[in-house]
């Protein structure tokens, strides 16, 4: 019990340094730069909506359409018939993630402005801008939104903000809605409210048997009007936020599967009342590398891609449209060509980031499949930290049978053990993030807890072992050589096969009498007064630096051994015995009635 309690001291010890460091900024950093990038190399690549699109803007593009490298540059008519040719095929909505902050030719501006109103469904980013207030002002930065130019922000069905850091800051989550201004939604989720507009009037008569007054609220928002998108995106918002339990009971009619709503449209409205009770932020599960989510030439939309731009698509040229999300933006496959990048979990070693309008589809895509990378809440997390820190450390000393003797015999048991639980424990969390998205820290319980109990039981073992030594030496030091005492308590199989061979002197003592003096004695008195006559014996002999080799009832066996005699050991030996006799002849004054005159 005492070992045990030793382990579960331990094992606490490691619970706290790991709840400790998890519940720092450092540890959770660490979980988001190092445990994250390893659950999805480990899971690696998995397949995105067909349904989502990136249409890039890439060089090859250029090149088959004659004109520069530069997207910004590119006639503006040009995406007037890219739009045209999506809404052809069917594209539900259009995100451009290209900025148009100057106005064009006018007949351009005109032409690309005449295809987004007549498409309906074409979204256009605005820039962020960073303004530094004055020393006196409520808020030292502040972020201003840029918008398009006024005839295409009118055109269009809605215009949001895509807040990303720049590289060297990894790309983890994406926001619903704008950090600074909580009342604007940002891209990927005004594009996601602009898909599952065709739901609406759905979501608006499951509101009327639980709500009727939101209902009659919700449906008097025109989301035809241009800008109110964005009012309708907070609109629902606040209805969610201002009455508790309301997504909940929706969500629920959902499950019910509800007569006259389809599979798809249950499947959306579910999705799009998640993404509303998620908060501001997600978690992004990315797809895989840069290009994973299919990706098609800008030209070859147009019908004017050459076969290497055509090759570059990543599935079948023949691309189903219908009822699709598209994103038009700058997607690259050579690093020294990508102007629009963010550093993320599937950054090449080759430097090969993903892009802006890449991480939109991708965050549009996790909403639209009801899906993000969940981390544990800090609660949960500290009690998986807590219990593995505990339960790790009792597991190495159970599965570390103190019968292996040998420091190797051990350390192998130790390895494989530890080795075998962190195994077990990435797996765990492999599995659940593979198949669920979950997310379970993994660096502080296998890089900072595993190998923390790996030490404290080598440390444990270790003490263990030196109090065990040091206990046998102290035993046996009254009875062998220090020397001796010491190697039998280091390993006893050597004296199985060593021997030694000395020179020595042997001193022997026994008292007169004893047997009649023991029989006057009770066992226990007898005990304590014998134990005061060794005393008075063996102290002479320990200084004279001879050793106590044998003790039989009163006789006392005393040895002094040397490779090289010479005449100081000699006088030591005489000088021990003339020092036994005087203490015995002293103990004995103290004892008139039982004294042990002794023979040397």
């Amino acid at each position: 019990m005492s070992i045990l309690s030793k382990f579960v001291t331990v094992g606490l010890f490691t619970a706290l340094i790991g709840a400790l460091v998890s519940a720092t900024p450092i540890g959770w950093s660490l979980e988001e730069r190092i445990g994250l990038a390893w659950l999805f190399n480990a899971r690696g690549p998995r397949p995105a909506p067909s349904n989502v699109i990136v249409v890039t803007t890439d060089r090859k593009s250029a090149a088959d359409l004659g004109l520069p490298q530069e997207p910004w540059k590119w006639p503006r008519s040009l995406h007037g018939q890219l739009i045209q040719r999506l809404a052809d095929k069917g594209a539900r909505v259009i995100a451009f993630d290209m900025f148009f902050k100057d106005a064009g030719l006018p007949e351009e501006d005109q032409a690309f402005a005449r295809a987004i109103q007549d498409a309906g469904n074409v979204i256009l980013i605005e820039k962020m801008t960073r303004v530094d207030q004055p020393p006196s002002a409520v808020g030292m930065n502040m972020h201003l939104r840029v918008s398009p130019t006024a005839k295409l922000a009118s055109a269009s069905a809605g215009l949001a903000p895509n807040p990303l850091p720049a590289v060297p800051f990894r790309v983890n989550q994406f926001w619903l809605f704008e950090p600074s201004d909580e009342h604007v939604a940002t891209f990927p989720f005004l594009a996601f409210n602009l898909y599952g507009a065709a739901a609406y009037e759905d979501l608006a008569t499951l509101l009327e048997r639980v709500q009727p007054e939101l209902a009659r609220q919700f449906r008097a928002l025109n989301i035809a009007e241009p800008g109110n998108l964005q009012s309708l995106s907070q609109d629902l918002r606040n209805m969610i936020e201002r009455h508790p339990g309301l997504a909940d009971r929706l969500d629920t009619m959902l499950q019910a599967e509800q007569p006259g709503l389809s599979a798809d449209w249950n499947s959306l409205l579910t999705s799009l009342l998640s993404a509303y009770r998620q908060g501001h932020s997600q978690y992004l599960d990315f797809y895989g590398p840069p290009r994973t989510i299919t990706t098609v030439p800008y030209s070859c939309i147009l019908n004017l891609c050459s076969p290497e731009a055509s090759s570059l698509t990543n599935q079948n040229p023949e691309i189903d449209f219908s009822d699709a999300a598209v994103f038009v933006g700058l997607s690259e496959q050579i690093e020294s060509e990508q102007q629009d990048r963010f550093h993320t979990v599937y950054t090449s070693e080759s430097g090969l980031y993903i892009s802006g309008v890449e991480i939109s589809a991708t965050a549009f895509a996790n909403l639209l499949e009801h899906r993000q990378v969940m981390p544990l809440t800090l609660r949960h997390h500290l009690l998986l930290v807590i219990f593995w820190g505990i339960g790790i450390s009792l597991t190495l000393r159970a599965l570390s049978p103190t019968y292996l003797r040998t420091g190797i015999g051990f350390g192998i048991v130790l390895l494989a053990t530890s080795m075998g639980a962190g195994a077990a424990y990435f797996g765990a969390a492999y599995y659940l993030f593979a198949r669920e998205a979950v997310w379970l820290p993994v660096v502080v319980p296998l890089l900072i807890q595993l190998p923390l109990s790996v030490g404290a039981t080598l440390f444990s073992r270790y003490w263990e072992a030196h109090k065990t030594r040091h206990n046998i030496q102290t035993a046996l030091a009254h009875y062998v050589p220090g020397p001796i005492a010491d190697q039998l308590a280091q390993n006893i199989e050597d004296f199985k096969t060593k021997g030694q061979v000395l020179e020595g002197i042997c001193l022997a003592t026994d008292a007169e009498h004893y047997t009649a003096l023991a029989e006057s004695f009770e066992p226990q008195e007898l005990r304590v007064f014998m134990n005061r006559y060794y005393e008075v014996v063996f102290e002479p002999v320990r200084r004279r630096q001879g050793i106590v080799s044998d003790v039989i009832g009163d006789a006392v066996l005393a040895i002094w051994t040397t490779s090289a005699w010479n005449a100081e050991q000699r006088i030591n030996v005489c000088d021990a015995a003339l020092d036994i006799a005087n203490a015995v002849e002293q103990f004995n004054r103290r004892h008139q009635g039982a004294a042990l005159h002794t023979r040397i």
